[in-house]
């Protein structure tokens, strides 16, 4: 009777420590017989599922929770383990988001005799994907292009912009050196002219004329700034490039007209006097 007081105290004692280690678990557990019924739930289910263990022990999933991954709990009870994301709108009407990992629990016999319910939070983590996403999909989508590369210039990332101005499609330039782009003579620009200041100054503008995929000219205003890990070691360099090409093609026509009727107005057989609406003469001939 002794020996058996002394096993019982020490199931006891080892069901304690468990149960201590599951409530602190930053987890939520949870553990369902084979009628779906609950057995076990510990603190961290307690708290998202807003419930007291006392109160649902014995009751089935399905009466608590609803239809609240109903199919997934349908799969584990044939003894298929799950692996899903659920989202949970709490009472504040926060969105939260789960990831659930259902595993069947078979006995000594290899019968099925239930199975857990384990999951984490990953709202953080899925708005931090979100938000990844997003920043990825402007920066793709940017009218100018954006261009990334390693510290000895080669090409990590090229964008839609990239594309769309310099004519390469994304495997036409990832992998090749950024001096592709520059004019014969200039293959030393991005080290020299680009390269070097952006190590003491971090951050740099410059107007270029670089080569498209056609072999033409594009001329464009580029701001380059140095990419830098959380420790602050330099990673490489990315540059943002504005086409100014249909600007200085403008200006150019702009310039072109206004001295064809400089010379108009200097030339012309008439007289020719500019006022304003007081008289006073601004230009003449």
């Amino acid at each position: 009777i002794e020996e058996r007081r002394k096993a019982e105290a020490k199931v006891r004692e080892s069901a304690r420590f468990n149960r201590m280690i599951m409530d602190t678990a930053p987890t939520f557990i949870a553990y369902v017989d084979e009628d779906d019924c609950y057995r076990f739930a510990n603190q961290q289910y307690q708290r998202i599922f807003r419930c007291q263990e006392e109160d649902i022990l014995g009751v089935s999933v399905g009466e608590h929770l609803g239809n609240v991954f109903e199919t997934e709990r349908k799969f584990a009870l044939l003894g298929k383990p799950q692996d899903f994301e659920h989202s949970h709108v709490t009472d504040e009407g926060d969105q939260e988001w789960y990831h659930i990992l259902l595993t069947p629990h078979r006995g000594a016999y290899g019968e099925l005799v239930g199975y857990f319910i384990v999951g984490m939070d990953v709202t953080e983590k899925k708005a931090a994907d979100e938000a990844l996403m997003t920043q990825a999909q402007l920066i793709d989508q940017s009218l100018n292009a954006i261009i990334s590369t390693t510290e000895d210039g080669i090409i990590r990332t090229w964008n839609v912009g990239a594309e769309r101005i310099f004519k390469l499609s994304y495997d036409e330039a990832i992998g090749q050196h950024i001096s592709f782009l520059f004019l014969p003579d200039e293959q030393g620009v991005f080290e020299d002219r680009i390269l070097r200041p952006l190590k003491e100054e971090e951050q740099m503008e410059a107007d270029l004329v670089l080569l498209n995929g056609e072999n033409n000219a594009v001329q464009v205003h580029a701001l380059f700034s140095l990419l830098k890990d959380i420790n602050g070691k330099d990673q490489g360099v990315v540059g943002y490039y504005l086409d100014n090409s249909s600007k200085l093609k403008t200006e150019r026509s702009l310039k072109e007209t206004e001295a064809k009727f400089s010379a108009l107005f200097r030339d012309a057989a008439t007289g020719i006097i500019i006022s304003d609406l007081e008289g006073k003469i601004a230009d003449c001939n």
